[in-house]
C-alpha cells in the first residue's frame, strides 16, 4: 500500500489536533493545516455509540458521510476520531446505572462504532482509526460533561482502545494508538500533553507521528521547520500553545486555560 500524501482526519473536536495547532475549529469547518500531510475536518461532538443511528440529536452519521462524499476522494486516506466523549461522559455512567459489567458496556460501544468503520471502508476509503485520547485531570464540566475521576475515565478509555485495536487488527485496518505513550503506569494523564482541560496538544504530536510512521514504513511525516520551532518553544514555555498565523506560519500564543 503506498504512503498517503494526505490523510483526511474526520470526527469530533480531537481531529483539530491534526491541524498542527492548539485550537478548536468551529464544528463543520475545515482547519487551517500547519502539517501538510493532514487535512482536519471537525464534524462536531458525536458519540461513537450513535454513529450507526440515523437522525441522532447531533446528526453525527449524516455529517460523517456527507463529509466523505463532499470532501474526500474515493480511495483517499481517512482517519476517524470518535469515542473520547463516550469514554469521558457516558460509558462508566451507563455501566453504573444499569449494573452491567463495564467491559460489556464498552464492548457494545466498540461493536456499534466498528460497524460504521466497516461501512466507511466498504465505500472505498483507506482507513486509519485513531484511539480515544486520555482524559484530562480537571475536566471543565460546564463545557465538557464528564463522569468519574481521571483514573476511572482513563480505565474506561484503555478498555475502549484495547477493544477497538483488537477489532481493527482482526479486520486489517490501521489503528493509530498513542494512549500508552501519554499515560504512565499510574493511570494519571500527564498534564504536559494537554493544552486545555480535555484536548491533547502539539507536544503529543511527535510521538503521534512516530506511531503513524510505524503504520506506513518508509513514509515521510517530517513536520515543517517553523512548526518544529514553535513546538520546541512550547516545551520550554508550558503556558504557551502552538497556533498558526497565516502570514508567518506557526507561532506561540498565550493560553489561559491550559489543562
Amino acid at each position: 500500500m503506498p504512503a498517503p500524501a494526505v490523510i483526511h482526519c474526520l470526527g469530533d473536536s480531537h481531529v483539530c489536533f491534526f491541524s498542527g495547532q492548539d485550537r478548536i475549529f468551529v464544528a463543520g469547518s475545515e482547519a487551517s493545516n500547519a502539517l501538510p500531510f493532514f487535512r482536519a475536518l471537525h464534524l462536531g461532538p458525536s458519540l461513537a455509540y450513535n454513529l450507526i443511528k440515523p437522525d441522532s440529536s447531533t446528526r453525527g452519521r449524516e455529517k460523517l458521510f456527507e463529509a466523505l462524499e463532499q470532501k474526500v476522494p474515493t480511495g483517499g486516506y481517512v482517519l476517524l476520531s470518535y469515542g473520547e466523549i463516550d469514554c469521558r461522559a457516558h460509558l462508566l455512567k451507563h455501566a453504573e446505572e444499569t449494573q452491567r459489567p463495564l467491559a460489556e458496556v464498552v464492548g457494545d460501544c466498540v461493536e456499534r462504532y466498528f460497524r460504521v468503520i466497516e461501512e466507511v471502508r466498504g465505500r472505498g476509503y483507506e482507513l486509519v482509526v485513531y484511539n480515544a485520547p486520555p482524559s484530562g485531570r480537571r475536566p471543565n464540566k460546564s463545557n465538557f460533561p464528564s463522569h468519574g475521576t481521571c483514573l476511572e475515565r482513563n480505565a474506561v478509555t484503555r478498555l475502549y482502545n484495547t477493544a477497538l485495536a483488537g477489532r481493527c487488527a482482526a479486520a486489517k485496518i490501521k489503528f493509530l494508538g498513542t494512549f500508552a505513550d501519554l499515560v504512565p503506569a499510574s493511570g494519571w494523564s500527564r498534564e504536559y500533553y494537554f493544552w486545555d482541560h480535555i484536548h491533547v496538544g502539539q507536544r503529543a504530536m511527535p510521538v503521534t507521528l512516530r506511531r503513524l510512521g510505524e503504520l506506513f514504513p518508509g513514509a515521510d511525516f517530517t513536520p515543517p521547520v517553523a512548526w518544529r520551532r514553535a513546538v520546541f518553544w512550547s516545551r520550554l514555555l508550558p503556558r504557551k500553545r502552538v497556533r498558526l498565523d497565516e502570514a508567518v506560519g506557526p507561532v506561540l500564543k498565550s493560553s489561559n486555560n491550559h489543562g
